[in-house]
């Protein structure tokens, strides 16, 4: 429910990714980059930005001795990033959806007129 309401998967987006923080500083700032996006309705923007998140992440979990380098890489944090990279396309669908039938609904009026 929350997730359907405004801004609320972008709020989902934004505490998901507060908990990588500490240990993934720079995943944070991508998340936090996707957040805006979200915020700002940008459609183009949530797909760059949702594509270079899950970009990261892999290259995190399949990165082998960069992998230390770029976090840690004890069980929880990669249990996090796994479930990360498995939900922010289901966090970002909604919202995509919810725009485009706005934009929709906009086109009609406008054709109405």
């Amino acid at each position: 429910m929350f997730r359907e309401s405004p801004g609320g998967a972008g709020v989902l987006v934004l505490v998901m990714f507060s908990m990588l923080r500490d240990d993934f500083p720079w995943l944070y700032e991508l998340g936090l980059q996707l957040y805006h996006a979200m915020e700002r309705g940008d459609a183009a923007a949530i797909q760059r930005e949702g594509k270079v998140v899950v970009s990261a992440i892999e290259m995190v979990l399949h990165g082998g001795p960069l992998m230390e380098v770029l976090g840690g890489s004890d069980a929880l944090s990669m249990e996090i990033l796994h479930r990360i990279a498995r939900n922010v396309d289901r966090l970002i669908r909604r919202p995509m959806r919810v725009m485009r039938v706005k934009s929709e609904a906009k086109s009609a009026e406008k054709g109405d007129e």
